[in-house]
């Protein structure tokens, strides 16, 4: 990480943090089986959110999504969302790789550093007939904490549309009993 971007993320307190066995509390008691669902349009908000449920010891008992441009397009339109051309979705090449490499290197990368958990991410991809491409990642292993008796699943969904530039980005991390 580049002095410039440290210090950005210092600043909007996302420096990555980093979880042990010992760190890990008994499961909380919970009065549902279905974690709360959090709304974000903004990437940030999202990893802030992130880091907020880890430190609170709720990282196997989350849902969050966040609808948002990728870096990748708000570069190029500069922000100003008029300046979105027609070829701008998952009909273009171009888009598709640009958009795996920001979930591959970028986004789960910093879910990773969020969370402070190593999740170990298999993909299944699924084209559907409306021209929706979804990219399913999916971790079911003990994310590193062999014989802790708190198990959890989760699962990213990454999904692109033939429409618009959007992307929709669905985590969940439900508790496996």
């Amino acid at each position: 990480m580049g002095r410039r971007k440290s210090q950005a993320a210092a600043e909007r307190n996302l420096e990555p943090i980093k979880i042990s066995t010992d760190s890990i509390k008994k499961r909380p008691r919970r009065d549902s089986n279905e974690p709360p669902f959090k709304m974000f349009d903004d990437l940030e908000m999202f990893e802030t959110y992130l880091k907020g449920e880890s430190w609170d010891n709720d990282f196997d008992f989350l849902h969050a999504r966040l609808d948002y441009y990728p870096p990748f397009i708000r570069n190029e339109i500069h922000d100003d969302p008029e300046k979105i051309k027609p070829t701008m979705n998952n009909k273009s090449k171009k888009f598709v790789r640009n958009l795996h490499h920001h979930v591959d290197k970028h986004l789960l990368k910093q879910i990773n550093d969020m969370v402070g958990i190593e999740y170990k991410f298999k993909r299944e991809e699924e084209k559907l007939p409306d021209g929706r491409l979804i990219w399913r990642y999916k971790d079911e292993s003990d994310h590193g904490f062999e014989g802790l008796d708190r198990r959890w699943t989760v699962e990213v969904d990454v999904e692109c549309s033939p429409n618009d530039p959007t992307v929709v980005v669905d985590m969940r991390s439900i508790p496996v009993d």
